[in-house]
């Protein structure tokens, strides 16, 4: 599927186990999320680029979490999943579940 922006985004649900994931956090809404959201990336990835650690991590995230559904607010959460260490960052417990996962291949550079 192809979305605004010319990326190329490939979606299949998979049960997954529960894992670790360090990053930046922001609380946001709907109005302000087009901006809060890359924003965390912003923050979040000259993080990954210093710590060998980080970047050689396969898997990264972008979690939507902790709704709030009377003020219209939600968490989101720039992460890599990684076991141990950097609790000097976000840290969060992902539990086992079935997800959605959007895998991005292309477009991100935009």
């Amino acid at each position: 599927m192809k979305i605004k922006g010319g990326v190329i985004v490939f979606v299949k649900f998979e049960e997954r186990d529960s894992f670790r994931v360090v990053g930046v956090n922001v609380k946001t809404d709907m109005q302000n999320s087009s901006k809060d959201c890359p924003g965390s990336w912003k923050k979040f990835n000259p993080i990954c680029v210093s710590e060998k650690e980080l970047t050689s991590q396969s898997e990264y995230f972008g979690i939507c979490h902790n709704y709030d559904t009377e003020k219209g607010t939600f968490d989101y959460m720039a992460c890599a999943k990684i076991e141990k260490g950097f609790d000097n960052l976000d840290v969060k417990i992902v539990p086992a579940a079935k997800y959605a996962v959007f895998k991005i291949t292309e477009g991100l550079s935009k």
